[in-house]
This record gives C-alpha cells, structure tokens and sequence, in this order.
C-alpha cells in the first residue's frame, strides 16, 4: 500500500510539472548582443531593430539589427539611455535617460540629438513606452502607471496596479505598450503581466527565457526582454503575446 501511494504521489508531481511545462511560452526569436554596458531596449522601425544599452553615458550606442537578428552598424551617443521608441508618426527615433530627459534623434549616423522633454518623469530608472499611434509615452514606477501627451509632456492620467516587480533590476521601472495591452515584467519570476490600457489586469504568463526586468519592449510584433550582458554579451528573446 505505502509502495502504491509513493508510485501515485510521484505521478502527479510529473503530471503537474509537465502541465507548468507545457504552460510557459518560449521565444520566437533569439539573437545575442555585446552592449559594452547593459542590454536595455529594443525597438523596430518595421524593417529593423534598434537597442540601446545603459549604466555609462560615454559608452552609449545604438546598434541595428536585422529582423533575423545579425548586426548591421553601431552609432555612438554620448547618452546613458534607459528606453529607445520609434515613432511612426513623424518617422524619428526617441531615446529616454538616467537624467530623466528625452531626446529626439536627429542623425543616428552621426550620433546627433536634441532635447525634446527635459525632466517630465521623476523617476530616473524608468524604461518608457510608448503607444502604437505615437500619441502617448507610458511610465512604470513601483506599481504606479502614469500617461503623458507625447507631443507636450502633459500628465495626462495615472493609475496604479497590483501585479508587478517590487526591484528596479526585476521590472519596478519598466513597462511595453501593445496596440490594446500594457506590459510589465517581473524577471526574477519570469513573469509577464498583461493589462489593458486602463490598468485592468487580463492575465501572467510564465516565459522561459530572459531575466533582465528593465529590458521589456515592444518591437515589431514581439514583447522582448532581455538577459543582460553586463558587459559582456547578452540575449534578447521576443515572446508572441496575443
């Protein structure tokens, strides 16, 4: 008897580690990079990717990258950048940083930028977002979602969440924003949390890959995220999310 209870209890420990199993979601796409520093975000132009790293604003780049994920170039900004968006709207690419400043790209070959919102987030860890029509910039802070006017930095609104990472290097700061869903990321759980753009929550779900909570982007069709290189090379892994 004792013999046929070990035999079950051992069955549906295999049973339900098998069913987590089957409940993660892998990537879809996986490419390495070195980033000198940290691998921080990623966005796409549609034809493209583009990251920025983070940590050291003399070693700021901005590396392209293929959709299959081969390096193309590097660009040198004298930068320490948190978030990189592509805004479709006006064609240009916007990076935030440490300082809490955005900059508008002006000649990525040639490292150039201007200010565009100086100090409109308080929070100088915070990795933006911004929506898929270019109209708004999303900020994560511990909890605390808050939704500014892209074009003049006004707060539009704020709300707060409920599930979330409680440490800057798990995801306290950061935040992607989908067509219909606001992402966050807990990278010591490997956790995505989904809500729609009111804050309400949809659902988790359980990733196998990727660590680095500052790193969750949208790019393309992709939430990616990131294990950090910290100065030596990292991964980056893009997850399907409906």
């Amino acid at each position: 008897m004792k013999n046929i209870i070990i035999v079950l209890s051992l069955f549906v420990y295999l049973l339900l580690a098998n069913t987590v199993k089957s409940q993660t979601l892998d990537p879809a796409i996986t490419f390495t990079e070195h980033p000198q520093t940290h691998n921080m975000h990623i966005c796409s132009d549609g034809k493209y990717y583009y990251t920025v790293n983070g940590g050291v604003a003399s070693e700021g780049l901005i590396n392209k990258f293929s959709l299959k994920g081969e390096l193309i170039d590097t660009y040198s900004f004298n930068l320490d950048m948190r978030t990189i968006v592509y805004r479709k709207k006006d064609k240009s690419f916007y990076v935030s940083t440490y300082e809490g400043n955005i900059y508008k790209i002006t000649e990525l070959e040639y490292g150039k930028y201007e200010m565009f919102h100086e100090g409109i987030y308080s929070d100088g860890q915070s990795c933006l977002g911004i929506d898929t029509k270019g109209e708004k910039l999303y900020e994560h802070s511990y909890g605390t979602i808050y939704v500014y006017d892209f074009e003049t930095g006004e707060l539009l609104k704020s709300f707060d969440v409920f599930r979330y990472a409680k440490e800057m290097i798990t995801g306290s700061n950061s935040i992607a924003v989908t067509k219909k869903s606001i992402i966050l990321f807990n990278g010591n759980a490997q956790y995505i949390y989904k809500y729609d753009l009111d804050g309400n929550f949809i659902e988790e779900i359980k990733i196998s890959e990727g660590t680095y909570g500052p790193s969750v982007s949208f790019a393309k069709k992709y939430v990616f995220v990131s294990d950090d290189g910290d100065y030596e090379t990292g991964t980056w892994y893009g997850y399907k999310i409906k």
